[in-house]
């Protein structure tokens, strides 16, 4: 199968997508050019997994005229045309759909794109989980839309203002502060990264999510910065602790063992032999 670019002109075939938000119409277009009535013409929708499923087939020597019945809920087409319409697109139907026309000239191909956009949902701010940095240590803080179609772009906003792409732009403002916005190498999403955190970091932070489809501002969330807390500190020490006391006792208990069957073997005097034992008296 030719692939080539949606809406770019094939030999004698003329294909292309359409781009949509969710819920919206679409068609898909597919003209034969300069080559007479074609002899068939069909449309496959082409799976991830490379599977194709036929939603349009125009083939008058076999009685086919139109779009599939399994797809004509959906789906439909005009008289004397080979351009298919969906109705109430949604993001299952994202993907590459592909017009084969059998011309007088031979089989020509052209690969057309759906894109069904979703507007992303309210960005949550997921790292730190428990909104806190710790002063002196490295940091950072990262959000995350659980939908949106392509993948939204994230802005950062502290206390209300839109944050520079890093603190050295705007020193006056954040004198004693070192972050950065950048991509992260996991997820290509951008997130704050503090290379030491500071008391100046505290503050009201959310992230705004954008797409093509749309905008949407995630809640502030409050981030507090702190030092290593003493409980944690004790928790640590007392680990410590019971884990030498542990190993001791059970070194303690092993030397017992030992102990105890080396004093068994000492008091050990034979079995009876059986004889009687005979007494001499006075």
């Amino acid at each position: 199968m030719l692939s080539i670019l949606s809406g770019t002109r094939a030999q004698n075939l003329d294909v292309s997508g359409a781009e949509i938000k969710e819920g919206e119409s679409a068609t898909l277009s597919c003209t034969p050019r300069g080559s007479g009535t074609p002899e068939s013409v069909s449309w496959n929708f082409v799976a991830a997994d490379g599977t194709q499923t036929t939603i349009f087939d125009y083939n008058p020597n076999k009685g086919k005229e139109g779009v599939t019945p399994e797809h004509a809920d959906r789906w439909s087409s005009r008289t004397n045309s080979f351009d298919i319409t969906i109705q109430n697109a949604m993001r299952f139907d994202n993907g590459t759909y592909v017009c084969i026309a059998q011309l007088n000239i031979g089989p020509r191909f052209g690969n057309a794109d759906l894109t069904v956009l979703v507007p992303p949902s309210a960005p949550r701010i997921v790292d730190p989980s428990d909104g806190k940095l710790i002063a002196g240590k490295a940091g950072k803080l990262s959000c995350k839309s659980d939908d949106g179609i392509p993948n939204p772009e994230y802005t950062w906003y502290k206390n209300g203002q839109l944050l520079p792409m890093n603190s050295a732009e705007d020193a006056l403002r954040f004198p004693n502060s070192s972050f950065t916005i950048q991509k992260d190498e996991l997820t290509n999403d951008k997130v704050i990264i503090f290379s030491t955190v500071s008391e100046q970091d505290e503050g009201d932070y959310y992230c705004v999510a954008e797409n093509k489809a749309g905008t949407v501002q995630g809640n502030p969330v409050s981030i507090s910065v702190g030092s290593v807390s003493v409980a944690s500190v004790v928790g640590i020490v007392f680990g410590v602790i019971f884990g030498i006391a542990l190993l001791l006792v059970v070194a303690f208990m092993v030397i017992k063992k030992m102990k105890g069957d080396d004093d068994d073997d000492d008091g050990y005097d034979g079995e009876d032999d059986g004889a009687n034992d005979v007494m001499i008296g006075n």
